[in-house]
């Protein structure tokens, strides 16, 4: 079947550069800081917490995402899409455009405010693309406590530069 963690179709060339990480883990703040070098590098997978952030089209953290070179791309969020069937198409453009790229015929099938009928339509069609998980599944009888892991890892050329700037006040 379709590929929906396919970006919307985008073919761009993948240098073979080697970057000094496998990982990334960011927040959305330095997403917005540093989204220019981040855009050139070719991303393989990203995954993208609290993506119910990513409904507004116009917003800024959802323009940073589109001009990142991502070839699979998981939104997860614990928010369900409850407002309006716009907010789902939203979300589904970015995940796959050739697939969902009209907001207009998604709203005419479904609706705006979808009735309960049209609503069980539409988990239908987000079965395949969608992992849902029940409260229960996720509270247990006791949540352990947070820890902190610490991955040391080497400096970029740049961050090497800025470091020593800031060591030599310059």
């Amino acid at each position: 079947g379709d590929d929906a963690g396919q970006r919307r179709g985008k073919s761009k060339q993948r240098a073979a550069q080697g970057y000094a990480f496998h990982v990334l883990i960011t927040t959305y703040e330095m997403l917005m800081t540093e989204a220019t070098p981040l855009s050139s590098v070719p991303w393989a997978y990203m995954v993208v917490d609290e993506a119910h952030r990513l409904k507004r089209r116009d917003g800024r953290a959802r323009k940073d995402i589109e001009r990142l070179d991502v070839r699979r791309l998981v939104l997860l969020t614990g928010t369900p899409i409850q407002n309006s069937t716009s907010e789902l198409f939203s979300l589904l453009a970015l995940l796959d455009e050739d697939r969902f790229g009209d907001e207009q015929a998604l709203v005419a099938r479904y609706g705006e405010k979808p009735n309960t009928e049209q609503v069980l339509e539409l988990q239908k069609l987000l079965q395949p693309l969608m992992l849902r998980r029940q409260k229960a599944d996720v509270v247990g009888d006791e949540i352990p406590q947070k820890e902190e892991t610490i991955i040391w890892v080497q400096l970029t050329a740049e961050q090497k530069a800025v470091y020593r700037a800031i060591l030599d006040r310059n």
